[in-house]
């Protein structure tokens, strides 16, 4: 359930940092709950440490990514959704240390591991970029099918260490279960 998972998150990050409190905030906007577990940067920087982490990134592949987003390129044209997208998760990417693990799951009308659970050394950052590299646009949304499948990627793959699911979409889901996409995810 959704309140055991969040408790087990925060248990797992106080361990890993017990002499550092975070601010832990929880939002809902429709149909997505959103929670953040945030640390003063200050406090990290004074406690000179990392919280190894466990990263599943969630990347949205239907067409509707190919949409224009209000971002220029260097040659002036339209950047797609899914060329930020995939910016923004190359700059994640190179942020990791040798105690996170990424792996990453795409979902358009299915979903599917594009790149399994390792840890972040120079060489499988640059396997990993490689992978988003190759993303393309596939189909519709099936949101719930991409949030399933990077649970069960957490869960295979035993991915425990302040375990994190990073959904990048445009939040057009047009293939959900019928009992909605909240309540399937609870």
């Amino acid at each position: 359930n959704a309140k055991q998972r969040i408790k087990y998150v925060i248990k797992k990050t106080q361990q890993a940092m017990p002499q550092i409190e975070p601010q832990i905030t929880m939002n809902a906007f429709q149909n997505i709950l959103d929670i953040s577990i945030d640390y003063p940067c200050e406090d990290l920087k004074a406690a000179n440490t990392s919280v190894p982490t466990d990263l599943v990134a969630n990347i949205d592949l239907s067409v509707s990514m190919n949409d224009p987003s209000s971002r220029k390129n260097r040659e002036g044209g339209q950047w797609s959704i899914l060329s930020l997208v995939k910016h923004a998760l190359i700059a994640n990417i190179k942020g990791l240390n040798e105690t996170c693990r990424l792996a990453i799951v795409s979902f358009s009308t299915n979903s599917r591991m594009k790149f399994p659970p390792c840890l972040m050394t120079e060489e499988n950052k640059k396997k990993a970029i490689a992978a988003v590299n190759l993303l393309c646009i596939e189909g519709n949304t099936n949101l719930f099918s991409g949030i399933k499948k990077s649970y069960e990627v957490l869960e295979e793959f035993h991915l425990t260490n302040n375990p994190t699911i990073m959904t990048f979409t445009d939040g057009i889901s047009n293939n959900d279960p019928p009992s909605g996409l909240l309540p399937s995810i609870r």
